[in-house]
């Protein structure tokens, strides 16, 4: 599973649905602007050659504290130094990564209880796709076919391989398996416990 977005963001969403102990889920939705904001940086991190904190150097040009979309980090009117005067965690600023690493980011939830009832929580499934029984230890030593492409599902491209790779085999936590002789495999959703911030 490859995912792009901060894990934390995902745990603190899920945390204000499902606060820990609970028995009850919260129906939840992002709230209204949706957006991801830019909400303070970490000021006390960025001085000047002689440790002193740069006041005012962090501005937002559009949105504001908790919902900036666009800020510059330049010296204020009358301050007469400059950005080569700028230490970021006692090094010299050198790019913007440097501060956009200090920003504090938040994203706004909504909330409501509309009786739902309560989800199973499951750890995440973290499995490549590979026949049953392989050694999941050392995956180097399996060998996919030269062609494999990474972006087809191992649902599809799975049944090319040789011998085969069968979705269930391949991911048994997410497949039920029918008891002796029973009905056919029902399949079972997995639910992240992490939450988003």
């Amino acid at each position: 599973m490859n995912r792009s977005s901060d894990p934390n963001i995902g745990y603190g969403v899920n945390i204000t649905a499902v606060p820990e102990g609970a028995t009850k889920p919260l129906s939840i939705t992002l709230a209204n602007p949706v957006g991801l904001y830019m909400d303070e940086v970490a000021a006390n991190r960025i001085t000047d050659d002689q440790d002193r904190p740069l006041s005012g150097w962090f501005k937002f040009v559009r949105g504001k504290k908790g919902y900036g979309l666009h800020a510059e980090f330049s010296p204020p009117p009358g301050d007469t130094r400059a950005l080569a005067d700028v230490l970021v965690d006692g090094e010299p600023l050198q790019s913007g990564a440097q501060i956009a690493r200090l920003i504090q980011m938040v994203v706004y939830a909504a909330t409501a209880d509309l009786g739902a009832p309560m989800s199973p929580l499951h750890p995440p499934v973290f499995r490549a796709c590979v026949p049953a029984g392989t050694d999941l230890s050392n995956l180097a030593k399996v060998n996919l076919s030269a062609g494999w492409n990474p972006d087809r599902t191992c649902m599809v491209q799975g049944a090319d391989e040789s011998p085969p790779i069968n979705q269930a085999d391949a991911y048994p936590e997410l497949f039920a398996l029918p008891a002796a002789g029973g009905a056919a495999p029902t399949r079972r959703r997995n639910f992240s416990s992490t939450r988003n911030a």
